[in-house]
């Protein structure tokens, strides 16, 4: 009975966990032109000739625009639909600097900047040119110079508008501890510097700019060598994202929002990456977390780490973001709405049976999203008050799960009885309240007494107190496992053990002898019964497998005689040399 009711449960958990639902990745490719793809553009180079690019919608188009040195100076106009090359703007009157020409932004009314890279700001000059339009020619709108030696135009950035005079432009300079915001108050003809020193000392590398807004707002600042940083509208450091989360060989980076929820792009550079890192700074930006990883653009080395993050939003919680890897590629990925869900588990009820020990057993969920398989997924209780919670985050909303709790009890796994749990994944944060196995009610309950006489079997050998183990097994623990071990607190080889149980409880059980990992199990009965009264409860088993019945052995002396005259008178026996012996059962016949 006990293993056919075994094998039934595993066939009723197989079926009912065969069904699994594939989850949507969290973003998709909308395109790819790269070295990893053998698609690689012939309007770019592999010499780190295009190290910026922007996107942006220019006079009611969307347009994706890349600056190249390939061959000469130049801004091409690609297609944002497919990355393929439209035309290039007018570069008349763009010069100076150790490049003329580096990166490029649009600001938000459509105005398309571009600026130079020089190496020494006291000798060279700092450039920004303004295209209104697609066809214009560009205009020079700042000329920046310092008395301290700065490198200037690696990266810059644009946000605002230009028409409203929000428009706000930054400079940040390599391996230096500054960082320059350029206001207008002439829509974006002419600018006014505005210095900020960075409070824990120089950036690295290629560093690039993340405004939080337009106007003196706090920004995020990232370059090569070092971690993301936020730092306040003064330049005082806020906060660190970890390197687990976007290590240091990574420097352009945007800033997203939607609703309440902040995102930030990080292009990675080297070996194995030349890739977006996807990050979700909701909650602070030191406890960052990743969203998702592309793949590499290539595997070209870009020893400078140059490449470029920008994006589009879709105002629905997606956005679209164009990526450059100087030597490996442009592409466009798009994100998706994403569904955090919180699982509170009210284990109070179970706690109470004596069905979950906080103090010794865990919660764990498995389900489709994590392949019914494993204890990573692990609910814990922060305040002690039996209500175990876990978020998974990053689901896709409209996506469709199922999954169960699992209580982990002794290295046994007792999954919930009822039929697998459902959700279709909503975007944004969600909580969903259980109590295990939907069991909320605490019904009446009454302690049961267990009692087994192991005399007999330890006199047959059956049983040695000393070493094995007497534990009970039925349809309350699984049959199967330990746990319930019984005891002979008395020595009185009478075993027994107290349970606790819901008032009307129909047990199915029998005692098992545990020997070095072997099971012997009551063999020659059926399945023990017994329905929980209220009151006391003693269930008096007798003895283990029913067997009361113990004959000892007595050594006896048995002398045999047995009278031989007739057989001598006749001559069949001679007693000068012939014997008599006696044959039996007791020694073989």
């Amino acid at each position: 009975m006990k293993k056919i009711f075994i094998a039934f449960l595993t066939l009723i958990l197989s079926v009912s966990l065969i069904y699994s639902q594939t989850l949507s990745p969290r973003f998709t490719t909308v395109w790819e032109k790269s070295q990893a793809k053998s698609n690689y553009p012939t309007f770019m180079g592999t010499g780190h000739t295009e190290r910026g690019a922007a996107y942006g919608v220019v006079g009611g188009e969307e347009k994706y625009f890349l600056v190249s040195r390939l061959g000469t100076a130049k801004i091409l106009i690609l297609n944002p639909a497919n990355g393929d090359s439209l035309g290039l703007l007018d570069i008349t009157g763009v010069y100076g600097g150790t490049f003329p020409l580096n990166d490029v932004e649009v600001s938000a009314d459509g105005k398309i900047f571009a600026c130079n890279l020089v190496t020494n700001t006291s000798t060279d000059t700092f450039k920004i040119y303004k295209w209104d339009n697609l066809s214009s020619a560009p205009v020079r709108v700042l000329e920046f110079k310092t008395t301290t030696a700065y490198r200037l135009g690696d990266k810059f950035t644009v946000v605002g508008s230009a028409s409203d005079n929000s428009l706000t432009v930054y400079a940040a300079a390599a391996s230096q501890n500054k960082v320059f915001r350029f206001t207008t108050t002439d829509n974006g003809n002419s600018f006014t510097p505005e210095e900020i020193t960075l409070s824990d000392g120089a950036q690295g590398t290629v560093p690039t700019v993340a405004p939080k807004s337009t106007g003196a707002s706090g920004f995020y600042l990232n370059s090569a060598g070092r971690n993301v940083k936020e730092y306040d509208a003064t330049g005082n450091l806020v906060g660190t994202l970890p390197g687990t989360v976007v290590a240091t060989g990574s420097t352009a980076l945007h800033y997203m929002t939607y609703g309440s929820k902040k995102y930030l792009g990080v292009f990675n550079y080297g070996s194995g990456n030349e890739n977006l890192r996807f990050v979700d700074i909701s909650n602070g930006i030191e406890n960052g977390r990743l969203v998702f990883m592309t793949d590499p653009l290539g595997n070209i080395s870009n020893t400078n780490g140059t490449g470029d993050v920008s994006f589009k939003n879709n105002n629905d919680g997606t956005f679209d973001i164009f990526l450059l890897g100087t030597n490996n590629g442009i592409a466009r990925y798009k994100t998706q709405k994403y569904a955090n869900v919180t699982f509170n588990v009210d284990m109070r009820v179970k706690s109470a049976k004596g069905l979950f020990s906080p103090a010794d057993d865990s919660l764990v969920v498995r389900g489709s999203f994590n392949g019914w398989s494993g204890n990573a997924d692990l609910l814990t209780d922060p305040d002690g008050d039996t209500i175990y919670t876990i978020t998974k985050n990053y689901f896709v909303a409209g996506d469709t799960a199922e999954y169960k709790f699992v209580i982990l009890k002794d290295a046994q796994d007792i999954w919930e009885s009822i039929a697998n749990r459902t959700i279709v994944f909503q975007q944004g944060d969600n909580t969903y309240n259980f109590y295990f196995d939907n069991d909320s009610v605490i019904t009446a309950q009454a302690q049961v007494t267990f009692n087994v006489n192991m005399r007999v079997a330890i006199l047959k050998g059956k049983f040695v107190p000393s070493t094995d183990l007497l534990v009970i097994r039925g349809n309350f623990n699984g049959w199967s496992g330990n746990a319930d071990q019984l005891s002979d607190t008395d020595g009185d080889s009478v075993y027994s053990i107290t349970k606790t149980f819901n008032i009307g409880d129909n047990l199915e059980f029998k005692f098992v002898i545990s020997r070095s990992g072997t099971d012997f199990w009551e063999d020659q009965i059926s399945n023990r019964t017994y329905t929980v009264q209220a009151g006391t409860n003693v269930y008096n088993g007798g003895y283990f497998n029913n067997d009361s019945v113990y004959v000892p052995q007595v050594p006896l002396s048995v002398t045999f005689s047995v009278n031989m005259e007739l057989e001598r008178l006749s001559g069949r026996f001679n007693p000068a040399t012939d014997t008599v012996s006696v044959n039996g059962t007791f020694n073989g016949w």
